[in-house]
């Protein structure tokens, strides 16, 4: 019998929840398919009676069946939007709560707050984290004139709508303004935008209950040949889901990183856990990062429910036993 603390893996079943996928589905959801049948395999092994179900309005009627036959269920959430809604990533915990159903991952309520880019960035704000300024609608919130600015969906994640063009020098309010307008109207959307901060990026993967995560050791992204190639130094839609194009390539993940970074890298985990712990996350979150010529550190976007690759990879690299980091995950339930 495999156990962990308090919770015997072996009389639990797990309902891995997952995107529904349609014929068109883009890569980047097509995605969320693949990794839940990698998370089932793992759970599989770890004593796990598994349960496969796409996320659509039927999955409500099986769940409350699934709970009235089936005895400790837990629902492995990986829904990271309803179908084609992506501002609703946060209507699963509400209905699993409604349902009175156990799941892993944030609970609704921070989901709602961490999907809305500009709702994230006024807590941080409010709570003297670094978050870069940004515009958004009328809300002016530090516009500087000739400032870099990126142009990003206000509800996407997995990059989508990031492109080299994204980021431009904005040399008044009124052109941002009339650029992002012409992004919502092209892409159907809201965007907003924030000023592009130039520096080194860095991915800080914590787990765990709420009152007690687990902060694994940050890590870089690196730009390798962007320079040469004249090309923005951002984490676009290709480099994550585009194979064979220049970014999907060139951008690569640094673990192993210099002693002189020890000091940067406390900090990158501190800021972490004061962003866990204000915005009440539990389970599993990744926090985005950028940090400027100075020093100084921004907090870029807090992620709830993160894909697992993350987590694997630095578990892989570090000596870390990545099943073991699934088994916290479940129990902060």
């Amino acid at each position: 019998m495999i156990r962990s603390g308090s919770m015997s893996l072996n009389k639990h079943t797990a309902i891995v929840l997952y995107n529904k996928i349609h014929r068109t589905s883009p890569e980047d959801v097509i995605d969320n398919r693949t990794q839940a049948e990698w998370i089932s395999e793992e759970l599989e092994g770890l004593g796990f009676g598994v349960i496969k179900m796409e996320f659509d309005a039927g999955c409500i009627e099986r769940l409350e069946k699934l709970k009235e036959t089936t005895k400790n269920i837990i629902v492995i959430n990986l829904v990271d939007s309803a179908p084609g809604e992506e501002n609703l990533a946060y209507l699963v915990p509400a209905i699993l709560d409604y349902l009175k159903i156990k799941y892993t991952g944030c609970s609704h309520e921070a989901l709602f707050l961490t999907t809305n880019k500009v709702y994230t960035k006024r807590i941080l704000r409010s709570n003297f984290i670094n978050t870069p300024e940004w515009v958004y609608g009328k809300e002016n919130c530090g516009f500087t004139l000739n400032k870099k600015y990126i142009v990003k969906a206000l509800c996407e994640d997995a990059s989508v709508g990031l492109c080299d063009e994204s980021v431009f020098t904005a040399k008044s309010l009124e052109e941002l303004t009339r650029y992002v307008l012409s992004r919502e109207k092209k892409e159907g959307k809201p965007f907003f935008a924030e000023r592009y901060i130039e520096g080194r990026e860095f991915n800080v993967c914590i787990y765990g209950e709420q009152s007690n995560p687990v902060i694994l050791p940050p890590y870089e992204w690196t730009f390798d040949g962007f320079e040469e190639k004249n090309k923005v130094r951002i984490i676009n839609y290709d480099a994550k889901w585009t194979e064979n194009t220049y970014e999907y390539d060139h951008v690569n993940a640094l673990y192993d990183l210099p002693a002189k970074d020890n000091f940067m890298l406390e900090e990158l985990k501190a800021v972490s856990k004061a962003c866990w712990e204000i915005l009440k996350l539990k389970g599993y979150a990744r926090i985005d990062f950028r940090v400027d010529s100075e020093g100084k550190l921004w907090v870029l976007e807090v992620n709830c429910n993160p894909s697992f690759y993350g987590f694997y990879n630095i578990a892989k690299y570090k000596g870390l036993d990545f099943k073991e980091i699934l088994i916290k995950i479940a129990e902060a339930v």
